[in-house]
């Protein structure tokens, strides 16, 4: 970017793609020189994991009553990261008042 960040998109980027486009945003970034940067899960939030072995974690924190969070979720989780879809599981999160 011509502004000098260092992560590659500006302010105002992120705000224009908020604005116009909208929808499902994941960041994360990819470090080291072809190898892998950690040998364990890349947890990109509370709610995703990525494990060493390819599959992708999607933790539900609510149970699933027809309304279809685990598979709506997931599914486009899956379509924003390019994941194969037979690799994404569905987790239900501990649910504790």
């Amino acid at each position: 970017m011509a502004d000098g960040s260092q992560t590659g998109a500006s302010r105002r980027d992120v705000i224009q793609l908020a604005a116009g486009g909208g929808g499902l945003m994941l960041g994360f970034a990819l470090t080291g020189k072809g190898e892998a940067a950690q040998t364990g899960p890349a947890r990109l939030n509370t709610y995703v994991t990525v494990r060493p072995d390819g599959w992708v974690e999607v933790v539900s924190k609510n149970p699933e009553v027809g309304q279809g969070v685990k598979t709506s979720m997931p599914m486009i989780i899956a379509e924003e990261m390019d994941a194969d879809w037979d690799k994404v599981r569905t987790l239900q999160a501990v649910s504790d008042p």
